[in-house]
């Protein structure tokens, strides 16, 4: 990966920002300030393709330039940054969404996508029915991006569990896959933002970031639950063929800090409703280097008639095909679509 950007303060050397990095006073995040003004996690730096974030998740709020941030601001180089009684700065050189080329690291060849279909229901004998199609990518020898992760775990007659996401490091992979899974199962009556707590704590022992979405869908009475660490939020398609994002909040990524705290969001379902999940790449994929063009391209490839969870899969199929010829996405479950009979 290409560090387009460093973070500076003077009087410190400068953090390169190949992953998100905390700023606040708590001694666990990436750059510690010490003041009383500064919250104990005050603010992300996010990278995201060619682009660059700050989330603002403080009480006290954060500048970019002298402008106060609302939640979240696009960052450029020899940005200022204002904190308490602090100023940092991006180092480094602004490129365009496409100017590296559209994901050009990968190397899997085109034609692999394939849509793996789950027509059982989740317990036999249970009252409603589930419809599950995920998206996947076969993996291929000297695949640059085996990092995701991708598990569902169904829950005696009462859930379906469903968490996603991306590993920060390919280090022991199938050794903390594992545990990954096993963590979900052992939190699989949770609800989704103390399943995330699990897992968050398997990640701080092997000192591992990820970003993940764990999502709980409640069978009989129809509700979905989910919790995001760093992760996009689920598309929901409803029966009007009109496309629901429920707002993302700020969090961290699992592994950042032991005593992170993730939030449970829920919404009721009806027949006919489709939800996807999305890994942490596709919109970048399919949006060349620029996410809040690849998630309005998903909206738009979720949205519409049918709304059935084959009808949204064959979509988004339509979509990677399009912006993926000849770059597929890394070899993993890159959407997940399910819905309620």
């Amino acid at each position: 990966m290409t560090v387009n950007y460093r973070l500076h303060l003077q009087g410190q050397p400068d953090l390169p920002i190949d992953r998100i990095l905390v700023v606040g006073r708590s001694k666990e995040a990436d750059l510690v300030l010490d003041d009383q003004s500064v919250s104990r996690v005050h603010c992300r730096i996010v990278p995201y393709g060619n682009q660059l974030f700050l989330e603002d998740v403080s009480a006290n709020g954060t500048l970019v330039n002298g402008a106060a941030v609302e939640q979240s601001s696009r960052l450029k180089a020899n940005d200022a940054i204002t904190l308490g009684s602090y100023t940092l700065q991006i180092i480094g050189v602004d490129h365009g969404p496409e100017s590296d080329g559209p994901l050009s690291g990968y190397t899997i060849p085109p034609g692999v996508l394939t849509a793996a279909v789950d027509d059982r229901p989740p317990v036999q004998g249970s009252p409603v029915d589930l419809e599950l199609v995920r998206l996947v990518h076969q993996p291929t020898v000297g695949a640059l991006d085996a990092t995701a992760f991708q598990d569902c775990i169904r829950v005696a007659e009462r859930a379906v569990v469903f968490a996603s996401g991306n590993l920060g490091s390919l280090d022991r992979r199938d050794e903390i896959l594992s545990e990954l899974h096993q963590a979900l199962r052992g939190a699989a009556d949770l609800d989704p933002a103390q399943a995330l707590g699990q897992l968050n704590q398997t990640l701080i022992q092997h000192k591992i970031r990820a970003s993940a979405v764990c999502a709980r869908l409640e069978l009989q009475q129809r509700r979905l639950l989910y919790a995001s660490a760093a992760h996009f939020s689920p598309f929901v398609l409803r029966g009007t063929g009109k496309v629901m994002r429920v707002p993302e909040q700020p969090s961290l990524e699992l592994g950042q800090m032991a005593r992170a705290r993730f939030q449970t969001e829920q919404f009721q379902m009806s027949p006919s409703e489709t939800v996807v999940l999305v890994s942490a790449g596709l919109p970048a994929l399919v949006g060349n280097d620029d996410v809040d063009a690849g998630l309005e391209r998903i909206r738009q490839a979720v949205a519409g008639q049918p709304t059935t969870v084959k009808a949204v899969a064959a979509r988004l199929t339509v979509l990677l095909k399009q912006h993926a010829a000849g770059i597929a996405p890394p070899p993993h479950s890159c959407a997940v679509c399910f819905g309620l009979g």
